[in-house]
């Protein structure tokens, strides 16, 4: 039996691991080239992901603590690989710091600049908060006002004569947790120390962000170290301190979803208003349909599971499964929870944009333990699919192996805003149906009489001045109401020097 029955196409073919697979010549099957014998020649490996291949070919930061330049950025503990994906998916080579510190050079295709934010920024997922590296030092020999000093002398710089917030915050992990008291007490020294100064120090960052302002971020690596930096408000990715936004549970919330909820409506800044319709699905026990009904908006709760007891009265429960549920009406908000495969979920949320059942979409979507961006790559293809637009997708506090997605209807236009037409628009354009609308059909159009011509036999007058009476029925708007009735207007003038007028074809007297 020939040795060569353990080859396949792609391993006969597979090229050296050192040669691109453009400059490599193919490889003769049954040959040993490449310094190994056809039978031990393993299969051919998995290609990796392309957020993969792209952070191995991009240059890694070098080892050491941060420099200016550099951006850090805070994510969940265990989403150090996602936010590196999403990073190297932009061109930008990273590494992680520590647990929930990711730390991006700017030796890579796409270069930064401390105290600005790209735009390409904005769409990451898995970061809370990007940090741009101003300063980093040690601290260990000062006391908090010295410190405090020193952060301010070497960020002043950055300053522009708006309100500052200060927020000093450490990593979301269980090395970081011990330093938040020493976070708070350094937040007050720094805040001292401004207005000391003369600078304006705004209460909060949403305090800030009201007036154009900045934020003066400082990061503890541990009780010593300290990297900070300057960013304006409207350009951070969050404007709590790490992007972590807390929120208290209220007593009747019957789970702890409410706490996603409640922080996806901060995190937007707008949600559901009053007398807004909303169909929460996969509501069972409650906790998104409690935090609605608190709003003063009518729910309907979709889910083949038990509400808890003692819900609000503007909650309506319907027993049924999500994906079959059609709504009666269209309703202002789609809101979804469901503890499903995500590519599923996205293909519902879009079957609802589709078919204009809702005008937003406020959505958790559980994701796989492994390859998330690539799933959410996924997932926004076919919400795009759906008709949904302005979408944001955000992994907050709250959530743990899923992300926080809002989105609007409309194809490219915003439904919420009827357009005004200009003045000069014809009325044919005002009055065209809706896309899908079959067109109503055109009525009849009667075609007017033709004259009579002048001279013509049709149109000469009986004899004696008046016109001979038809015996046919009389036509609408003619005056007649039947054959032996009124004479017309015409004739019971023809004797005043008015023109009769001309019988019915066929009806006049010849001469």
């Amino acid at each position: 039996m020939p040795t060569d029955r353990f080859h396949t196409p792609s391993e006969s073919s597979r090229p050296n691991h050192l040669q691109r697979p453009s400059q490599r010549p193919p490889v003769p099957r049954g040959s040993a080239a490449g310094g190994r014998s056809p039978i031990s020649t393993p299969g051919p490996r998995p290609r990796p992901p392309a957020a993969a291949r792209s952070a191995r070919e991009s240059v890694p930061p070098t080892e050491g603590p941060p420099q200016p330049g550099d951006w850090l950025w805070t994510c969940r503990p265990g989403a150090e690989d996602d936010v590196r994906d999403e990073l190297s998916a932009l061109g930008i080579s990273s590494r992680v710091l520590q647990a929930g510190l990711v730390l991006s050079s700017p030796r890579a295709r796409t270069r930064t600049r401390a105290g600005t934010t790209p735009a390409a920024f904005s769409t990451l997922t898995f970061a809370r908060q990007g940090l741009p590296v101003g300063l980093c030092r040690s601290i260990s020999d000062c006391e908090l006002a010295e410190a405090a000093a020193l952060i301010v002398d070497g960020l002043y710089r950055g300053f522009k004569g708006r309100p500052i917030a200060v927020q000093v915050f450490s990593a979301d992990s269980e090395a970081g947790k011990p330093l938040s008291s020493r976070c708070t007490a350094l937040s007050e020294a720094i805040a001292q120390d401004l207005a000391a100064r003369g600078y304006p120090v705004a209460a909060s960052g949403p305090a800030a962000h009201a007036e154009g302002g900045q934020i003066l971020m400082v990061c503890l690596l541990s009780a010593d170290t300290i990297v900070a930096g300057v960013q304006l408000s409207s350009a951070a990715l969050s404007l709590h301190p790490g992007g972590v936004q807390r929120v208290r549970r209220p007593a009747e919330a019957p789970s702890r979803s409410a706490h996603k909820l409640s922080e996806a409506l901060a995190w937007l800044g707008h949600g559901p208003q009053a007398g807004e319709d909303c169909v929460d699905l996969g509501a069972a026990p409650g906790g998104w349909s409690q935090v609605l009904a608190e709003r003063g908006c009518p729910v309907i709760a979709v889910d083949t599971g038990g509400l808890a007891p003692g819900l609000s009265r503007r909650i309506k429960h319907v027993r049924q499964n999500a994906f079959e549920f059609v709504p009666e009406v269209p309703v202002d908000w789609l809101c979804c929870d469901l503890a499903y495969r995500p590519l599923e979920v996205a293909a519902l949320l879009a079957r609802w944009g589709r078919r204009r059942w809702a005008r937003f979409v406020i959505a958790n979507i559980k994701l796989p333990m492994k390859q998330k961006v690539a799933m959410l790559d996924r997932v926004r293809e076919i919400l795009a699919s759906g008709g949904w637009t302005g979408l944001k997708v955000r992994q907050l506090y709250h959530d743990r192996d899923e992300v926080t997605l809002f989105a609007w209807r409309g194809f490219g236009l915003d439904t919420r805003v009827q357009p005004r037409r200009p003045t000069g628009e014809s009325s044919a354009a005002a009055s065209r149906p809706p896309q899908g609308a079959r067109p109503a059909p055109r009525p009849a159009k009667s075609s007017p009489r033709p004259p009579a011509k002048k001279g013509s036999e049709k149109a000469r007058p009986a004899r004696g001045g008046a016109a001979k009476p038809s015996k046919s029925p009389p036509k609408r708007g003619t005056g007649r109401t039947s054959a032996s009735g009124p004479a017309r207007r015409e004739d019971r003038g023809a004797g005043r020097g008015r023109r009769p007028a001309s019988p019915p074809a066929g009806r006049g007297r010849r001469r």
